[in-house]
């Protein structure tokens, strides 16, 4: 793989609602697919980071906060889009039909197939992001509640933002999904990892007691196979977007506002 530089900004939301933008760098790669796509890949450096949080405003299940070790891997830059599912698949199952949308009216099971597929027909092994993966990727660095700050609105990401966040501003609410790229990206470049489109996680979910703590997915069950779903979407509340919020659903279900992104690795 070819990696060069990216260099781009990325917001920070003050409490007032006022926004400024730092200067960040991060490297990527393209790798193309099937002749047609050449996906973006952000390539996430090795780290030590605190899961979950230490207090209830994003959920129970986001606690108790524990120390976990991420190797360095590539993320897509962006989600999956409508033309890619249906070159790979063979179908489109999205509610907002355009191909340069984010797939969705996805479940877990189908993310799995294009993964499956992608990796049967190139020289690459695609997956789903690890939860433990996914929010080191999506907090970037950062130790607020949204990658951008302890605040959020609908400049920064899609989301039902006609409902703030505590005393934060309200906004126009899109009611839809949108293209990639349409919000600024986080400290390490990803689009919308807050908002749009939930990501699939490759995890079976388990009480955080339980979770690994190697940057793995946890394939062990504890009860009802329920997967994670991380990131919000268009569809919810502000909540839904902080980088610590995770939902657990059962891996059969299929919504307008489920989608997925990949993690690529070398054979």
């Amino acid at each position: 793989m070819n990696f060069t530089t990216k260099s781009f900004q990325y917001p920070i939301l003050a409490n007032d609602g006022s926004i400024s933008y730092q200067d960040a760098s991060i490297e990527s790669c393209a790798v193309n697919l099937l002749n047609q796509f050449d996906l973006e890949f952000i390539k996430i450096p090795a780290g030590t980071f605190l899961m979950g949080s230490t207090t209830a405003d994003t959920g129970p299940d986001a606690m108790p906060q524990h120390e976990v070790s991420v190797k360095s891997f590539l993320l897509a830059q962006a989600s999956v889009t409508q033309d890619l599912y249906q070159a790979v698949v063979g179908n489109n199952p999205s509610f907002f039909m355009n191909p340069s949308l984010p797939v969705e009216c996805i479940n877990w099971f189908d993310a799995k197939k294009l993964c499956d597929l992608l990796s049967s027909s190139t020289s690459f092994r695609f997956r789903l992001p690890s939860e433990a993966e996914w929010e080191y990727a999506a907090r970037a660095g950062t130790t607020s509640t949204f990658y951008c700050g302890e605040m959020i609105s609908n400049s920064i990401a899609n989301y039902m933002a006609e409902v703030p966040w505590k005393n934060g501003p309200r906004g126009d609410y899109a009611c839809k999904t949108m293209p990639p790229n349409s919000y600024p990206l986080n400290p390490w470049g990803l689009s919308d990892m807050s908002g749009n489109v939930f990501d699939w996680c490759q995890d079976v979910y388990c009480s955080y007691d339980l979770a690994p703590s190697d940057g793995s997915a946890n394939d062990q069950l504890h009860g009802p196979e329920e997967r994670v779903l991380r990131g919000g979407s268009w569809y919810h509340t502000p909540i839904a977007t902080a980088v610590t919020t995770r939902l657990k659903i059962d891996p059969l279900y299929k919504g307008p506002d489920i989608g997925m992104r990949l993690v690529v690795e070398s054979i």
